[in-house]
């Protein structure tokens, strides 16, 4: 049986609905997407829960550390029926702007989000997550088939309401 994926994103925002997001521009040293937009996070531990590990993840790509943002899921990225992708949301309005060791954090305008070069996973959540008024009050489950890079394009694009689990 393959093992299956887990990870988290971050998305910090000034306000709901946010009118600047904190995204994150992944180094050109790293080895999946550089140079990339998304939020902060990555990997879920083995026997980590998706918030415990979103909060860890928060924690250590943020210098100074950000460890005093409540953080609320909102929804979720299920890709291929094998791995999946938590979005959270937290606000950091009045927190200096932190430096990140997986790369370079900058505080992006709503109206600009889709100007900067997204990681098409993140991209694809986020045009279903702006049709919804940027609202993280009603969560939701996004389900793409997708096959070949990272670039490939998704095929049979689902939307339902409420966090479902991977099968």
């Amino acid at each position: 049986m393959k093992m299956k994926k887990r990870y988290t994103v971050v998305f910090l925002a000034d306000q709901y609905p946010p009118k600047q997001l904190l995204l994150l521009q992944r180094g050109a040293d790293r080895p999946f997407a550089p140079n990339r937009f998304t939020g902060i996070g990555g990997k879920i531990e083995l026997g980590e829960n998706p918030k415990v590990a979103a909060l860890r993840e928060l924690m250590e790509e943020t210098q100074p550390p950000i460890t005093d943002i409540p953080i609320v899921e909102f929804g979720r990225v299920i890709i291929n029926d094998n791995q999946i992708i938590h979005y959270y949301a937290g606000l950091n309005d009045g927190h200096p702007l932190p430096s990140s060791n997986e790369g370079t954090l900058f505080r992006t305008p709503i109206n600009e989000v889709f100007a900067t070069n997204l990681i098409p996973t993140t991209r694809w959540f986020m045009e279903k997550w702006a049709e919804r008024l940027w609202d993280i009050t009603k969560p939701f489950t996004m389900y793409l088939s997708r096959f070949g890079d990272i670039d490939s394009r998704a095929e049979d694009v689902r939307v339902v309401e409420g966090l479902e689990d991977l099968p």
